[in-house]
């Protein structure tokens, strides 16, 4: 470390309590404002705990009443993969696609 720079901090802090003490209004108004910022601290750390716990209780009455709607909803069908045998995909058969008219795009090399 840097005795200097030391001796320069020391020389502040000197200074800045010489310069509360000849102005105690000054002080006065410090200590206030540390006690009024940790009042607003915890004010803010208390509220926000109730907060928590207001939405931890809506959320358990939101589970319960979404249980007792799904446990009155009948069960709903199992979809069927196809809805008739007569109707078929042209991705259900293995072999390509027939085209029925001619090709029509730019002339083949």
């Amino acid at each position: 470390m840097n005795p200097g720079m030391v001796e320069e901090v020391g020389k502040v802090a000197t200074n800045t309590i010489e310069s509360l003490k000849s102005q105690p209004v000054v002080l006065a108004l410090v200590v206030f404002q540390v006690f009024t910022l940790g009042a607003v601290l915890y004010s803010s750390l208390n509220r926000q705990n109730a907060i928590n716990k207001q939405f931890d209780n809506l959320y358990a009455i939101l589970d319960k009443c979404l249980a007792a709607r799904l446990s009155l909803q009948e069960p709903q069908p199992q979809l069927q993969r196809r809805a008739s045998p007569s109707y078929r995909l042209q991705s259900d058969d293995d072999k390509p696609a027939d085209l029925d008219h001619e090709y029509i795009g730019p002339p083949k090399p």
